[in-house]
Protein backbone atom coordinates (compact mmCIF):
# COMPACT_ATOMS: atom_id res chain seq x y z
CA UNK A 1 0.00 0.00 0.00
CA UNK A 2 1.33 3.38 -1.23
CA UNK A 3 1.41 6.10 2.16
CA UNK A 4 1.14 9.64 0.98
CA UNK A 5 2.19 12.89 3.11
CA UNK A 6 -0.82 15.14 3.11
CA UNK A 7 0.11 18.17 5.41
CA UNK A 8 1.07 17.35 8.66
CA UNK A 9 -0.93 13.71 8.00
CA UNK A 10 0.62 10.72 6.41
CA UNK A 11 -2.45 8.71 4.39
CA UNK A 12 -2.31 4.93 3.90
CA UNK A 13 -4.92 5.24 0.49
CA UNK A 14 -6.19 2.85 -1.32
CA UNK A 15 -5.80 3.10 -5.08
CA UNK A 16 -9.12 2.49 -6.91
CA UNK A 17 -7.40 3.09 -10.62
CA UNK A 18 -3.69 3.64 -12.15
CA UNK A 19 -3.03 4.62 -15.55
CA UNK A 20 -0.10 6.04 -17.60
CA UNK A 21 -0.61 8.90 -19.93
CA UNK A 22 1.60 11.00 -21.97
CA UNK A 23 3.37 13.95 -21.20
CA UNK A 24 2.69 17.10 -23.30
CA UNK A 25 5.43 19.12 -22.61
CA UNK A 26 7.82 16.33 -22.56
CA UNK A 27 6.54 12.93 -23.47
CA UNK A 28 8.09 11.31 -20.36
CA UNK A 29 5.20 8.65 -19.19
CA UNK A 30 3.08 10.09 -16.21
CA UNK A 31 1.03 8.19 -13.99
CA UNK A 32 -2.53 8.95 -12.97
CA UNK A 33 -4.46 7.27 -9.81
CA UNK A 34 -7.55 7.19 -8.09
CA UNK A 35 -7.31 6.96 -4.32
CA UNK A 36 -9.91 6.97 -1.83
CA UNK A 37 -9.51 6.85 1.82
CA UNK A 38 -11.22 7.63 5.40
CA UNK A 39 -10.52 9.62 8.27
CA UNK A 40 -12.63 11.42 11.13
CA UNK A 41 -10.42 14.38 10.81
CA UNK A 42 -11.40 17.59 9.24
CA UNK A 43 -9.35 17.87 5.97
CA UNK A 44 -8.62 20.22 3.59
CA UNK A 45 -7.04 18.45 0.33
CA UNK A 46 -4.11 20.59 -0.55
CA UNK A 47 -2.70 21.05 -4.23
CA UNK A 48 -0.14 18.96 -4.13
CA UNK A 49 0.94 16.04 -2.43
CA UNK A 50 3.85 13.55 -2.06
CA UNK A 51 3.99 9.74 -2.38
CA UNK A 52 6.67 8.57 0.12
CA UNK A 53 8.26 5.10 -1.15
CA UNK A 54 8.26 6.89 -4.60
CA UNK A 55 9.69 10.17 -3.62
CA UNK A 56 6.97 11.57 -6.27
CA UNK A 57 5.11 15.05 -6.13
CA UNK A 58 1.21 15.00 -7.20
CA UNK A 59 -0.99 17.21 -8.23
CA UNK A 60 -4.49 16.57 -6.59
CA UNK A 61 -7.56 17.04 -7.07
CA UNK A 62 -11.42 16.33 -4.71
CA UNK A 63 -13.05 14.14 -6.85
CA UNK A 64 -15.66 13.41 -4.19
CA UNK A 65 -16.52 13.43 -0.41
CA UNK A 66 -19.18 11.60 1.56
CA UNK A 67 -20.52 10.94 4.98
CA UNK A 68 -23.39 9.08 7.35
CA UNK A 69 -25.25 11.46 9.06
CA UNK A 70 -24.25 11.19 12.57
CA UNK A 71 -21.08 9.58 11.83
CA UNK A 72 -17.70 11.92 11.96
CA UNK A 73 -15.95 9.49 9.24
CA UNK A 74 -15.56 10.86 6.26
CA UNK A 75 -14.60 8.99 2.84
CA UNK A 76 -12.82 10.81 0.41
CA UNK A 77 -12.18 10.27 -3.51
CA UNK A 78 -9.26 12.23 -5.24
CA UNK A 79 -7.58 12.37 -8.54
CA UNK A 80 -3.64 12.39 -8.67
CA UNK A 81 -1.29 13.22 -11.59
CA UNK A 82 2.40 12.77 -11.09
CA UNK A 83 4.05 16.28 -10.90
CA UNK A 84 6.54 16.80 -13.76
CA UNK A 85 8.91 19.36 -13.30
CA UNK A 86 10.23 21.21 -15.95
CA UNK A 87 14.15 22.08 -15.65
CA UNK A 88 15.22 24.24 -18.69
CA UNK A 89 18.50 24.80 -19.28
CA UNK A 90 18.66 26.90 -22.99
CA UNK A 91 15.89 27.75 -25.28
CA UNK A 92 17.92 27.35 -28.64
CA UNK A 93 16.07 29.77 -31.01
CA UNK A 94 17.05 28.63 -34.70
CA UNK A 95 20.17 27.29 -33.85
CA UNK A 96 21.50 30.10 -30.73
CA UNK A 97 21.40 28.68 -27.17
CA UNK A 98 20.23 31.41 -24.90
CA UNK A 99 19.99 30.73 -21.05
CA UNK A 100 16.61 31.99 -19.34
CA UNK A 101 16.52 33.32 -15.94
CA UNK A 102 12.95 32.83 -15.96
CA UNK A 103 10.71 30.27 -17.36
CA UNK A 104 7.26 29.50 -17.65
CA UNK A 105 5.37 27.01 -20.33
CA UNK A 106 1.82 26.22 -20.79
CA UNK A 107 -0.75 24.15 -22.95
CA UNK A 108 -3.88 25.57 -23.65
CA UNK A 109 -7.15 23.42 -24.17
CA UNK A 110 -6.50 22.90 -27.53
CA UNK A 111 -3.25 21.62 -26.61
CA UNK A 112 -0.81 23.69 -28.05
CA UNK A 113 2.19 25.10 -26.40
CA UNK A 114 3.19 28.86 -25.08
CA UNK A 115 5.93 30.06 -24.58
CA UNK A 116 7.41 32.92 -21.61
CA UNK A 117 10.86 33.40 -20.49
CA UNK A 118 13.16 36.21 -19.71
CA UNK A 119 16.57 36.24 -20.73
CA UNK A 120 19.70 38.23 -19.78
CA UNK A 121 22.41 38.52 -22.92
CA UNK A 122 25.08 40.71 -24.12
CA UNK A 123 25.38 43.33 -26.90
CA UNK A 124 26.22 40.73 -29.42
CA UNK A 125 23.86 38.00 -28.38
CA UNK A 126 20.72 40.92 -28.42
CA UNK A 127 21.74 42.05 -32.03
CA UNK A 128 21.16 38.40 -32.96
CA UNK A 129 18.03 37.85 -31.15
CA UNK A 130 16.50 41.25 -31.98
CA UNK A 131 17.08 40.15 -35.95
CA UNK A 132 15.19 37.69 -35.11
CA UNK A 133 12.26 39.23 -33.49
CA UNK A 134 12.07 42.26 -35.40
CA UNK A 135 13.85 42.01 -38.54
CA UNK A 136 11.11 39.91 -41.05
CA UNK A 137 9.17 42.12 -42.16
CA UNK A 138 5.76 39.74 -41.82
CA UNK A 139 5.57 36.83 -38.54
CA UNK A 140 8.60 34.39 -39.59
CA UNK A 141 8.52 31.12 -38.33
CA UNK A 142 11.64 30.02 -36.34
CA UNK A 143 13.03 26.87 -34.92
CA UNK A 144 13.12 26.27 -31.35
CA UNK A 145 14.32 23.41 -28.48
CA UNK A 146 13.45 23.26 -25.29
CA UNK A 147 17.35 22.12 -23.74
CA UNK A 148 16.39 20.25 -20.42
CA UNK A 149 12.90 19.51 -21.16
CA UNK A 150 12.74 17.90 -24.61
CA UNK A 151 14.50 16.99 -27.75
CA UNK A 152 12.43 17.88 -30.39
CA UNK A 153 12.41 21.17 -32.45
CA UNK A 154 9.42 22.70 -32.84
CA UNK A 155 8.11 25.37 -35.10
CA UNK A 156 6.86 28.95 -33.32
CA UNK A 157 6.36 32.57 -33.56
CA UNK A 158 7.14 35.55 -31.56
CA UNK A 159 4.58 37.20 -29.73
CA UNK A 160 4.96 40.87 -27.98
CA UNK A 161 8.63 41.34 -26.94
CA UNK A 162 9.64 43.66 -23.96
CA UNK A 163 13.21 44.25 -22.92
CA UNK A 164 15.84 46.98 -21.34
CA UNK A 165 19.66 47.86 -21.20
CA UNK A 166 21.48 49.10 -18.97
CA UNK A 167 24.88 49.32 -20.38
CA UNK A 168 25.95 46.22 -22.07
CA UNK A 169 23.58 44.09 -20.33
CA UNK A 170 20.43 43.60 -21.91
CA UNK A 171 17.05 41.89 -20.35
CA UNK A 172 14.13 40.30 -22.76
CA UNK A 173 10.90 38.90 -21.74
CA UNK A 174 10.12 36.67 -25.28
CA UNK A 175 6.85 35.29 -25.67
CA UNK A 176 6.46 31.91 -28.16
CA UNK A 177 3.37 30.46 -29.83
CA UNK A 178 3.20 27.66 -31.87
CA UNK A 179 0.94 29.60 -34.34
CA UNK A 180 1.20 33.08 -35.59
CA UNK A 181 -0.21 34.82 -32.37
CA UNK A 182 0.22 38.14 -34.59
CA UNK A 183 -3.67 38.74 -35.51
CA UNK A 184 -4.60 39.43 -31.83
CA UNK A 185 -2.09 42.48 -32.82
CA UNK A 186 -5.58 43.91 -34.39
CA UNK A 187 -6.30 45.82 -31.28
CA UNK A 188 -4.02 47.91 -31.60
CA UNK A 189 -4.41 49.10 -35.38
CA UNK A 190 -6.13 52.49 -34.29
CA UNK A 191 -2.97 53.39 -32.22
CA UNK A 192 -0.35 52.33 -34.84
CA UNK A 193 -2.58 54.33 -37.51
CA UNK A 194 -2.62 56.92 -35.42
CA UNK A 195 0.72 57.50 -34.75
CA UNK A 196 1.07 57.15 -38.51
CA UNK A 197 -0.91 60.44 -39.18
CA UNK A 198 0.96 62.37 -36.51
CA UNK A 199 4.56 61.17 -38.14
CA UNK A 200 3.22 61.89 -41.21
CA UNK A 201 2.54 65.70 -39.72
CA UNK A 202 5.85 65.93 -38.55
CA UNK A 203 7.73 64.60 -41.88
CA UNK A 204 5.17 67.34 -43.64
CA UNK A 205 6.31 70.05 -41.23
CA UNK A 206 10.20 68.38 -41.95
CA UNK A 207 9.89 69.42 -45.38
CA UNK A 208 8.71 72.38 -45.18
CA UNK A 209 11.76 73.41 -43.34
CA UNK A 210 14.09 72.12 -45.18
CA UNK A 211 12.75 73.92 -48.53
CA UNK A 212 12.81 77.43 -46.05
CA UNK A 213 16.36 76.86 -45.68
CA UNK A 214 17.18 75.62 -49.14
CA UNK A 215 15.34 79.09 -50.19
CA UNK A 216 17.54 81.36 -47.79
CA UNK A 217 20.15 79.50 -49.43
CA UNK A 218 21.29 77.79 -46.13
CA UNK A 219 21.95 74.26 -47.50
CA UNK A 220 21.84 73.13 -50.95
CA UNK A 221 19.72 70.49 -52.75
CA UNK A 222 21.89 67.45 -51.97
CA UNK A 223 22.29 68.22 -48.40
CA UNK A 224 18.48 68.31 -48.43
CA UNK A 225 18.53 65.05 -49.57
CA UNK A 226 20.62 63.32 -47.12
CA UNK A 227 18.60 65.03 -44.52
CA UNK A 228 15.42 63.53 -46.04
CA UNK A 229 17.27 60.21 -46.90
CA UNK A 230 14.61 56.99 -45.89
CA UNK A 231 16.67 55.07 -43.03
CA UNK A 232 15.59 52.00 -41.96
CA UNK A 233 13.35 52.08 -38.58
CA UNK A 234 14.25 49.86 -35.78
CA UNK A 235 11.03 48.97 -34.56
CA UNK A 236 12.50 47.30 -30.99
CA UNK A 237 12.34 50.87 -29.62
CA UNK A 238 8.68 50.71 -29.32
CA UNK A 239 9.13 47.95 -27.33
CA UNK A 240 11.95 49.13 -24.88
CA UNK A 241 11.33 49.97 -20.99
CA UNK A 242 13.48 51.20 -18.57
CA UNK A 243 13.80 48.35 -16.17
CA UNK A 244 12.22 44.81 -17.52
CA UNK A 245 11.87 43.16 -14.11
CA UNK A 246 10.15 46.29 -12.76
CA UNK A 247 7.91 46.21 -15.50
CA UNK A 248 7.09 42.99 -14.95
CA UNK A 249 6.40 43.07 -11.24
CA UNK A 250 4.20 45.67 -11.91
CA UNK A 251 2.18 45.31 -14.91
CA UNK A 252 2.34 41.36 -15.52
Amino acid sequence: MMKFKMGEYTLEPNVINSEIKKSKHTGNDLELLEITFKTDIDIEIPEFMYSIEADKKWKSRMKSSSFTQGNPVKTYILELEEFEELNIENIVINGVKFKPYFYKENIDYEDKLSIKANIKVDEENWLILKDFIYKPSEPSEITVIREGISDEELKMYFGKTIWSKNENEYKCRINLFIEDNSKKASLYLPIISNIKLILLEKSKTIDNLLSLLLEKELINESEKENILKEEEIDFSIFDETKDLDKFLEIFL
